[in-house]
């Protein structure tokens, strides 16, 4: 939210449709309570539907956004991806042997050492 650019025709297009939806609102709060994923927001034949409706109503701007968040969904689909992969090879790991692979050490907390 705070890159350049980010205010943007496509964004503003994005937030006014998606506080106009019911439905749409409940998914940006999964997304802004981090419940949900930003690739589950707005499934793409709704998002061609709106850019449709902009440009028939004679609002181009909302297509100079468009190229940059693209990039940017595919490039973190892309991440997620490859944390799924390493995911799942850390699942396979502790499946094969039997007990959990360690990544991370665990330090007990005082407070759960006092229940």
């Amino acid at each position: 939210m705070g890159s350049p650019g980010y205010n943007n025709p496509f964004t503003r297009m994005i937030y006014r449709r998606v506080q106009a939806s019911p439905t749409m609102r409940g998914r940006m709060m999964s997304l802004i309570d981090r419940t949900g994923r930003p690739q589950d927001l707005l499934p793409l034949g709704r998002l061609v539907g709106w850019l449709v409706s902009e440009a028939a109503h004679g609002r181009l701007g909302s297509f100079r956004g468009f190229g940059r968040m693209l990039r940017s969904a595919l490039r973190t689909a892309e991440e997620q991806r490859r944390f799924d992969r390493a995911l799942a090879a850390v699942d396979g790991q502790e499946l094969a042997s039997g007990r959990p692979v360690t990544i991370m050490q665990a330090e007990p907390t005082t407070w759960s050492e006092t229940r």
